[in-house]
């Protein structure tokens, strides 16, 4: 998808219910590397993607995205930790989502973040 970019990499943990997809936490990474999300316990997936156009939101076919596991969920327990949720968002190799994800009003100053570090990277 072209040359590289400093763009922001928007990471989100989220839930997809029959009235659309619910944010429930989300980490904005200046530069690719480790990322932190606090949630309450629950069953969540997570995306990423890199906001090209700074309106943080996904631009189907304009900005590389990637779900971690392809979509499958993660389980998160009470007071549990969950390590090596890693994601890569590859130019070469896009792989698209067919949801409408947007960083929510209430997570847009990145402060929703906090619990563990995983790296998410782009090549």
């Amino acid at each position: 998808m072209g040359e590289a970019t400093d763009a922001p990499i928007m990471v989100l943990v989220y839930r997809q219910q029959a009235d659309g997809v619910h944010v429930i936490g989300s980490s904005v990474l200046h530069s690719p590397g480790q990322y932190a999300v606090a949630v309450p316990a629950g069953v969540y997936r997570v995306a990423a993607f890199q906001d090209g156009n700074g309106d943080r939101r996904y631009d189907a076919g304009h900005e590389p995205a990637a779900f971690y596991h392809g979509g499958q969920t993660v389980a998160v327990m009470p007071r549990q930790r969950v390590d090596r949720v890693y994601l890569t968002l590859r130019r070469d190799q896009p792989q698209p989502i067919e949801l409408e994800l947007a960083l929510p009003e209430d997570h847009r100053d990145g402060s929703r973040s906090g619990v563990d570090q995983h790296p998410c990277g782009t090549s």
